[in-house]
């Protein structure tokens, strides 16, 4: 039989439900250097990609190696380029107009002003996203000085800035090895964000350094990350933001809220490119409560979250006729406790002969 008399008898269409949500990546970091090789930002995915435009003198060249030394090993980099004429903040603008799919940056600056421009400017991003430095002022040693970054961050509250000393922060890049190990961590229904602590990881290609017990302690309370020689290693200690939330649970809560969001939306966008609609119907609310449920048990099983979790929904005779006929739906609200991880532990006992 002839297609076009079959086409003329039975007309078949088929809508493609193939689409997906572009979804920020929490693995990738970026870094700007001051290095103009003519570009303003670009993605990298191994030191073999870094060679090809930047010398094994620069700053790129040396903050990308102690990244991707990591293990295990990360799987990509941004690097951005800051004129000599603008401010990192003004950089930053300029690289997301290019390269937005980023978590956190680290910068080639050890000036402290200018991280505390920086830490502003990324905690007024969207998606909680971080700003990284690395200092080794003697300041941040000192219990009686506040005048160092890691104080002043510390006094301005900011969890989405984490400050790590180092004796060779002026050389080194430090905090881009911590982001190499702790950042690009695989979402599965097993891990991802929040899955791991960020105290005591392991850490490839920069030394430890040595502490008096005041030194790590005054550390410690200003919420400054360091690294330390421990049994033939180098290993991280601190673990938190410098406004004293735990390193692990900002980037963990910054993809839940990412990602709830998304798969909310992804939900609406594909019932429209079926032709259809999420109703504003008990089976609608229901079907966005699943949504949710979803990600929240994910958030469980990763170890971000612990059962048991309260999620609520309203019923549509609940809601206000305003916000139906606006097709907004509020009161949809959830409380979930941190699994949290264990840093201490104080065990007695008694022996007896």
């Amino acid at each position: 039989m002839a297609i076009s008399l079959i086409r003329d008898r039975v007309q078949v269409e088929i809508l493609r439900d193939t689409s997906a949500v572009s979804r920020l990546g929490f693995g990738v970091p970026l870094f700007i250097g001051t290095t103009d090789e003519g570009v303003r930002a670009a993605s990298y995915a191994d030191m073999d990609e870094v060679e090809a435009v930047y010398a094994s003198s620069t700053p790129e060249y040396e903050a990308a190696q102690a990244f991707f030394q990591q293990q295990p090993r990360p799987r990509e980099l941004v690097i951005g380029f800051k004129d000599e004429l603008e401010s990192y903040s003004d950089a930053i603008s300029e690289i997301r107009d290019i390269n937005d799919e980023w978590f956190a940056v680290a910068i080639e600056s050890r000036d402290s002003q200018e991280y505390q421009d920086v830490a502003n400017t990324v905690s007024a991003l969207p998606g909680l996203r971080q700003a990284w430095f690395v200092s080794d002022e003697a300041a941040i040693l000192d219990p009686n000085d506040d005048t160092d970054i890691a104080s002043v961050l510390q006094n301005a509250n900011l969890d989405q800035a984490r400050v790590i000393y180092h004796s060779l922060g002026a050389e080194a890049y430090p905090d881009m090895a911590m982001l190499g190990r702790v950042l690009p961590i695989p979402e599965s229904r097993t891990t991802g964000p929040g899955s791991a602590a960020w105290h005591d990881q392991p850490i490839v290609g920069i030394p430890g350094d040595s502490f008096t017990t005041t030194e790590r302690n005054t550390l410690e309370e200003k919420n400054a990350e360091f690294f330390i020689a421990a049994a033939g290693n180098t290993r991280a200690m601190g673990g938190k933001m410098a406004g004293g939330e735990w390193g692990d649970v900002m980037h963990g809560v910054a993809w839940l809220e990412t990602r709830l969001a998304e798969d909310v939306y992804q939900l609406m966008t594909r019932a429209a490119d079926r032709r259809s609609k999420v109703p504003y119907t008990d089976e609608g609310i229901a079907r966005v409560e699943g949504v949710v449920r979803d990600r929240l048990d994910r958030a469980v099983s990763i170890g971000l979250l612990a059962d048991p979790y309260e999620l609520s929904t309203p019923l549509r005779e609940n809601t206000d006729f305003g916000d139906r006929a606006n097709r907004i739906l509020r009161d949809v609200s959830f409380e979930a406790p941190l699994a949290g991880a264990i840093k201490f532990v104080n065990i007695q006992g008694v022996v007896v002969a």
